[in-house]
Formats: C-alpha cells, sequence, structure tokens
C-alpha cells in the first residue's frame, strides 16, 4: 500500500496527514468561535448595571448579583487563553484584577457576586451552535 499514490503525486500517507491538518486547523477555529461566544457573554455580565446601593462609605452589589463596576480592571481581563492546543480557557483575573475568584465564589466575609457562572450558563447554547456552524462552514 506504501506504493500506491493519487493522481496528484501524494501518497496516502501524505493525504492522511493533509486531512489531520486541516481538521486541527478547524477545530482550533471552531474552538476560537465558541470562547469568543462565552468571553462576550462574560463582558456582558461584567457591565451589566447591578443593584447595588452606593454611599459615601459603601459601593457594593447585592450578593447574587455581578460585581458592580468600578475601576474596570476585572472587566479589562478578561480574555481567552490558549494554553495547549486543542484547548481553550476563558479567564477573568490576574494581576491587575486579583480578587476575581473572591467576586465569584465570595469569602468568609464578602458573599459571592457570580459572573462566570451566569455567562456560562446564558452562552452555552450560543457556543455549541457556533462551534458547529463553525465547523459546517469549514476552510
Amino acid at each position: 500500500m506504501s506504493g500506491f499514490s493519487f493522481k496528484s503525486g501524494k501518497s496516502v500517507a501524505q493525504m492522511l496527514a493533509d486531512v489531520r491538518v486541516r481538521a486541527e486547523k478547524d477545530a482550533d477555529r471552531a474552538l476560537d468561535a465558541g470562547a469568543d461566544v462565552l468571553l462576550a457573554q462574560v463582558r456582558v455580565e461584567l457591565s451589566r448595571p447591578g443593584l447595588g446601593r452606593l454611599n459615601a462609605r459603601t459601593h457594593r452589589a447585592r450578593p447574587g448579583d455581578p460585581p458592580l463596576r468600578q475601576s474596570g480592571a476585572l472587566l479589562a481581563s478578561a480574555r481567552v487563553e490558549t494554553p495547549r492546543p486543542g484547548v481553550r480557557r476563558v479567564v477573568v483575573g490576574g494581576p491587575d484584577a486579583p480578587y476575581s475568584a473572591v467576586q465569584e465564589f465570595g469569602s468568609r466575609t464578602q458573599p459571592p457576586h457570580p459572573f462566570m457562572r451566569p455567562a456560562l450558563r446564558h452562552a452555552r447554547g450560543r457556543m455549541g451552535a457556533q462551534i458547529i456552524a463553525t465547523l459546517k462552514k469549514g476552510r
């Protein structure tokens, strides 16, 4: 079978390698599209005005509401990371917003102000649809 080749002059092994590369590129594009949907929804959640209270001393969101926007650092830190091929992560936080986990899950002294979980709940169906549409579109 190693002596078999197509009219293009490519061997079966070369053709299969080309298919694999093309499939990996299509899958990466689809993952990027799905992650972009979630990232957009995270940004919506972080931009949504909460029903918090504001006075001279406190600026707080109600427990369960997304965090109230103060500096914008949390929103600015939202991004998609690719730790390795075939994996996408939507991340919020970092050096400028190290408090993202406390906002999402709360602490002993602060109630949670989730934004990632509601974003995922709202975007899940659209993410799947976008991934499928991108795969169907192909190259």
